[in-house]
């Protein structure tokens, strides 16, 4: 997996970081959850070691950003979730 962020400098890579968990990972995540507790059906993790090491980081960056920028992290990341929302809004079967 190419994870396509460094470091997260801004509020502006908190959102971004945020909408590529859910756009290019198809994850919908908690910002309080460590990538080691993602896993699928059959139990296995969807992470490697060091795609969680990374990912566990950067999130680290993300709330470091925020609290550093007197932001919300939670409320970041529901305007990333409206955004991934509009490109891909859940279908009502009813």
């Amino acid at each position: 997996m190419t994870i396509p962020f460094e470091t997260i400098d801004s509020i502006d890579d908190v959102k971004r970081f945020f909408l590529f968990l859910m756009l290019n990972l198809h994850l919908l995540f908690h910002p309080d959850f460590r990538f080691e507790d993602y896993i699928e059906k059959d139990e296995s993790s969807v992470f490697l070691a060091d795609e969680c090491t990374l990912l566990n980081h950067l999130m680290e960056e993300c709330f470091e950003v925020c609290e550093s920028e007197d932001a919300d992290i939670y409320t970041i990341g529901l305007e990333a979730h409206a955004e991934y929302a509009k490109k891909y809004p859940l279908i009502n079967y009813n």
